[in-house]
């Protein structure tokens, strides 16, 4: 078998930083440098290969094209090659960023603790802050992070676990309950132990016992703990604008979906009727919601096609025969069936 065949990168490692002396360039290997063409295994060329000249354009067409951008874009360029991770990464590009941001409708102004590029990826990428896990969809806008499941856990400190550490600090901390102000807290409960509840994130408290240790006097701390209510104040704000925003945001991404559910539905009885079982659907009147719409085939948010259709009626195909049955004997329509478990009203 031929050794499988490398992308070319040699071409585009110099373009950006002449344009831009403080970007590096990307490293390259001497193999890389002797391919001529851009393949993929088995021989097929790769789609879209005028992207490959992309960097070869002036850098100001470049700054134009990325300030047209959505941020989830630029995120994709950033991943595409390291000579786009460079440049776009680079603290003089913020503004390409917050050009980008300005796109999305609604977004509120990027909080002051944070760069255009921390923010975007925070808001537009559904990764863990610590493993990178992938779709990890729920932001903790108290923490400005996101954490899956498995990682959550060693990053937090709970009602319980938050006094003895602050303790050791110093015992005033936590009297009458005042470390609840000098951290932002995730779900605060009042009197909850419950682990989903009354959340510190723990880089944010080891951050704080740090700076208090560097504090030697009583006015030094008292100056500490007044900016430090100040900080946790300022990201309460920006935390609820944000929380506000992304809801809204998945709230109108949940309604476009809802619709093309319920068109690929309407299309599928329009075809079932074409097919000639149009009696049996109008038989089954409102019954058919639990017999058509919540068959895991049917309700997907994907356009129906001729070879979708053909797979959902080699499936239901047996029912309504039964259907067709049961209507030309004068049997009344199936009353509609809640089950316990999923499984089994998706089990076809």
């Amino acid at each position: 078998m031929p050794p499988r065949k490398k992308a070319k990168t040699a071409e585009y490692q110099t373009t950006i930083a002449d344009h831009w002396p403080g970007v590096p360039p990307a490293r390259s290997s001497d193999k890389a440098e002797d391919i001529q063409v851009t393949q993929r295994r088995g021989g097929r060329r790769r789609k879209n290969p005028w992207l490959k000249d992309l960097p070869n354009l002036p850098i100001d067409v470049l700054i134009e094209i990325f300030g047209c951008l959505h941020p989830k874009d630029l995120l994709s360029f950033v991943r595409s090659c390291k000579d786009f991770c460079r440049f776009l990464l680079h603290p003089k590009h913020d503004f390409i960023w917050r050009e980008a941001r300005k796109q999305v409708e609604g977004m509120p102004d990027c909080p002051p603790f944070l760069s255009e590029r921390a923010y975007a990826h925070l808001a537009f990428s559904w990764h863990c802050r610590t493993c990178a896990r992938k779709n990890v969809r729920d932001v903790l806008w108290p923490w400005f992070a996101r954490y899956c499941s498995t990682c959550l856990p060693d990053v937090r400190y709970i009602r319980k676990t938050i006094v003895a550490p602050l303790n050791d600090i110093d015992k005033s901390l936590t009297k009458d309950d005042g470390h609840y102000s000098l951290f932002n807290v995730v779900n605060p409960t009042e009197g909850s132990n419950s682990a989903k509840c009354n959340q510190f994130h723990r880089p944010q408290v080891d951050q704080f016992a740090r700076e208090w240790a560097e504090a030697k006097t009583k006015n030094a701390r008292n100056e500490l703990l007044k900016k430090q209510r100040a900080r946790v104040k300022e990201r309460d704000h920006h935390a609820e604008l944000c929380a506000e925003w992304y809801s809204n945001k998945t709230m109108d991404r949940y309604v476009v979906l809802e619709r093309v559910r319920l068109e690929r539905v309407w299309d599928t009885i329009d075809k079932l009727k074409a097919e000639g079982w149009g009696p049996e659907i109008e038989w089954l009147d409102w019954s058919r919601a639990y017999y058509l719409d919540n068959r895991p085939d049917i309700w997907q948010a994907t356009k129906l096609t001729d070879r979708a259709f053909q797979k959902i009626l080699t499936r239901l195909l047996p029912e309504l025969d039964e259907w067709r049955k049961d209507r030309l004997a004068g049997k009344p329509a199936p009353s509609a069936i809640y089950y316990r478990h999923p499984s089994e009203r998706y089990r076809f």
